[in-house]
């Protein structure tokens, strides 16, 4: 693979791969940003996960993490603790049934994907090849066992959610480290230093007595040169030919001179004459890897993140101390280097008269002291940060130093490291957050522990690998773009309800079916799932956020808000010049922008079943809820209300529509108005039911759920207003007029009358919508005479309330009994019955 278009140059079509895990040493955040992570947008990898290493990740954070667009909100990193140094450098790309995993020897850096010599390798499997997958399976084994102490998000993220969202990860039992056959002609095995050092796998795998050739091409070495030695004792058949740069590296200049071992210059060769371009002076600065072994009819070579170092490799002597990732080849015959551009002239060095670059610390891990703390994830939700950690000494007088990504500090305050390995901070307001990067834990005024990024989870809520939430993510991308409307929405409610059909139907268990619940995100999950899963504490925090309705209602809301403000620009241009006609222009070029096509009467029929359909399973829903009496008023339930009732508004009453067909556009409207009066009464009834028999609930521990439960009530009673007026307009039954009154007595008495800003929201969204379809001042009168009716004690003798059926209106009274109308119909008490509960209004 061509370093410089590393990741352009991962193939198929966009969305087959959703999630990348992403390992360096060494890490550059602004190349990160706007190169690699903004070409993996552009083929829809959203879940994306970088480890790196974490004394490298102490020294960036503070010094230039600042200025960064997505740090902690579109991708998360972390950084992992070694021995010696966290090396290897690992890309691996899931798909819901696709696998690529490439790696080499190039950090995440402007050298190491493209102006220094790199060298990488791939495998590649999906449903219909499987060939290369136990190696895919193995290298994933090997990323999940260096994140097993994360905590957290990043936990999950990696051993939990990224496989479940791939029909080809699975458990790895194989045993490791071994030659896969990959054809007739090669064969692979993955090395990687764990219980022994990739000098053994290797050493084991290439035959000792049949290889007459070593090339070896690195950048470190030892200084002594030990790792050189070793391959030659080992194998002593062999002659070593060693290619290195005669600056920028760490050559072994205090090695011995040995017959078999020479030396060779690596800008001679036919690969480090080449230059990223044709007339460039500079020249690259070698980093690959290469330790090649040729034997009379197969060569082996290994490829991958070690020098020839003992940190990267070990020897028969001595443990090495990095972790490292490579893959060893065997190939029939010996055209690999020549393919590699390890060939060319070959002109002689002395090592001894090289010097080591003192600036350079090659494969060395950081000599830092032990962390009193290890800190292993930091994750903030809404206002809440929970910090994960594992203790190495005790400490006292401990606290938390919260940092901006310039290493400003923003907050210290004492903390108790208690029994538990996590702790919890909360930020009292939100400007107290100044957009919190990373933290570290202090005593006396010394770092006791690690630095470590803060994931903004409820932003990374929205790069879940789930099919559910991507099919959400695409329908929020297209709605944003104008490249559907309301009806898509509705469709895309309409099959999720229906995809939880077959869920059920295809359940032989209630244990297959609660299993097939808990696996799903929250954005996967119908109405009711959600409602039912909230139940578990743990579980609300994300569904909370990430369920579709909430979603689909923060993007109208803030597709309103844009909105608005361009309307407000372009009137406040108008003023200024003076052009009254324009904005009857605009309003008509709005109109024909907007217009919603209909091919033919087929075509209106499924619109209005689409409808149909969408309104009985959630007045279905309503109806279950309403009987569970361990169900209080949640966010899911405001903003699943606000969603499906602003679709069904925006295509029955705010739409025009254009056909090429015979349908009579005139007679359509009028059927469409018709209908949103049948539907929106069902709705607002079964609402309305819900919301008095079940308790708002409080969470006096989440201020995000607090703040986002006030806000969707207020706009509750807004929208709820507006469609009663709009409904009560073309209503000619007394009956359901009573119904409507009641529906809006009851709502104000249980959400309270609309604040100050209720007539300023009336009137953007009827510019937003074009005014003809309602008057913000007849909504105002209309919601006033409610009010008037709540806090006018003047009408206590024709309307009271009960605690069983709400706000009422009484139709007849004596002496006996009361008559009451009352959302659940009506209803005869006796007098005395009466008098024992309540009346009048409260």
């Amino acid at each position: 693979m061509i370093e410089k278009k590393l990741f352009i140059e991962i193939p198929g079509r966009r969305n087959d791969f959703h999630s990348a895990v992403l390992t360096s040493f060494s890490f550059n955040f602004h190349h990160f940003e706007f190169q690699v992570l903004k070409t993996l947008k552009k083929k829809w990898v959203t879940s994306v996960s970088v480890l790196v290493d974490q004394n490298i990740l102490n020294q960036l954070l503070g010094l230039v993490s600042g200025d960064l667009n997505y740090i902690s909100q579109s991708y998360s990193l972390v950084g992992i603790p070694s021995k010696g140094a966290f090396h290897p450098k690992i890309n691996f790309l899931v798909g819901d049934d696709k696998l690529l995993l490439f790696f080499g020897s190039g950090n995440i850096s402007p050298g190491g994907h493209g102006k220094n010599h790199e060298l990488f390798t791939g495998f590649f499997a999906d449903s219909k090849d499987s060939n290369q997958l136990p190696l895919l399976n193995e290298a994933w084994e090997y990323l999940t066992s260096i994140s097993q102490n994360l905590k957290g998000y990043n936990y999950e993220r990696i051993i939990d959610s990224i496989p479940k969202s791939c029909s080809l990860i699975s458990n790895f039992t194989e045993q490791k480290h071994i030659l896969h056959k990959l054809d007739d002609e090669i064969e692979v095995a993955l090395l990687y230093n764990e219980s022994t050092s990739i000098f053994d796998q290797m050493t084991l795998l290439v035959p000792q007595n049949e290889i007459h050739r070593i090339t070896v091409v690195s950048p470190f070495y030892d200084e002594k040169g030990e790792t050189l030695l070793a391959l030659s004792e080992h194998f002593k058949n062999a002659a070593l030919d060693v290619y290195l740069s005669d600056y920028g590296g760490l050559p072994p200049v205090k090695m011995k001179h040995h017959k078999v071992i020479n030396f060779y210059e690596w800008n001679e060769t036919t690969r480090g004459k080449k230059r990223i371009l044709v007339n460039e002076a500079n020249i690259r600065k070698l980093h690959s890897k290469i330790f090649h072994f040729q034997s009379n009819d197969f060569e082996y070579c290994l490829i991958g993140s070690p020098n020839a170092t003992i940190q990267g490799l070990g020897n028969p002597n001595k443990s090495p101390s990095n972790e490292e990732f490579g893959a060893l080849y065997k190939i029939k015959g010996n055209k690999l280097l020549r393919s590699l551009g390890v060939r060319g002239r070959k002109k002689k060095l002395v090592v001894s008269a090289l010097s080591r670059d003192p600036n350079i610390k090659g494969d060395k891990g950081q000599s830092a002291d032990r962390k009193k703390i290890h800190i292993v994830g930091a994750d903030l939700l809404g206002y809440n940060l929970k910090i994960y950690f594992n203790r190495n000494q005790k400490v006292d007088n401990v606290e938390l130093s919260i940092f901006d990504g310039f290493g400003n500090v923003i907050n210290t305050t004492p903390v108790t490291l208690g029994q538990d390995e996590f702790i919890q901070f909360k930020f009292h307001q939100k400007n107290d957050q100044s957009d919190p990067v990373f933290i570290c834990f202090v005593e006396e005024n010394k770092t006791i522990s690690n630095k470590q990024l803060i994931n903004h989870t409820d932003k990374l809520i929205h790069t879940d690998p789930a099919k559910g939430s991507r099919n959400l993510r695409q329908v929020i991308s297209a709605y944003q773009g104008g490249a559907i409307n309301e009806y898509e929405i509705i469709e895309y409610y309409n099959n999720l309800q229906d995809n939880n059909f077959k869920n059920q139907s295809n359940s032989f268990s209630v244990g297959s079916k609660k299993q097939d619940q808990i696996d799903k995100s929250a954005s996967e999950l119908t109405y009711e799932e959600a409602i039912e899963a909230a139940k578990d504490k743990a579980k609300r925090t994300q569904i909370v956020r990430n369920h579709s309705s909430i979603q689909l209602w923060n993007t109208l809301s803030k597709i309103f808000s844009n909105k608005q403000q361009s309307i407000n620009d372009d009137l406040m241009d108008e003023e200024e010049e003076a052009t009254a006609g324009r904005e009857r222009d605009r309003n008509a070029a709005d109109l024909d922008k907007d217009k919603i096509h209909i091919k033919n009467v087929d075509h209106s029929e499924k619109m209005i079943h689409a409808v149909e359909r969408m309104v009985g399973n959630y007045t279905s829903s309503l109806k279950k809820i309403y009987y569970d009496k361990d169900h209080k008023i949640d966010i899911v339930d405001l903003s699943q209300y606000l969603l499906l009732t602003h679709v069904i508004t925006a295509l029955f009453r705010f739409s025009h529509y254009e056909t090429n067909s015979k349908l009579d556009l005139h007679d359509w409207q009028e059927k469409l108005i018709m209908l949103y009066g049948d539907h929106m009464q069902k709705i607002l009834v079964s609402f309305t039911k819900i919301a008095m028999g079940h308790e708002m609930l409080i969470t006096e521990d989440d201020s995000y759920s607090q703040d986002k439960l006030k806000e969707l009530k207020q706009k509750a009673i807004y929208h709820s207003f507006l469609y009663l007026y709009l409904v009560s307009r073309r209503c000619t039954s007394e009956i359901i007029s009573e119904d409507l009154q009641l529906i809006g007595l009851n709502l104000l008495k249980l959400f309270d009358k609309p604040d100050k800003d209720f007539m300023t929201y009336l009137k953007d969204l009827s510019l937003s919508v074009n005014d003809e379809y309602f008057s913000p001042e007849k909504v105002l009168e209309y919601t006033n005479n409610h009010i008037e009716i709540i806090y006018n004690m003047d009408f206590k003798n024709d309307f009271v309330y009960t605690d069983h059926l709400g706000l009422c209106k009484v139709i007849e009274s004596n002496s006996k009994i009361i008559r009451l109308r009352s959302l659940f119909g009506k209803r005869d008490m006796s007098q005395a019955n009466f008098k024992k509960h309540d009346s009048g209004i409260k």
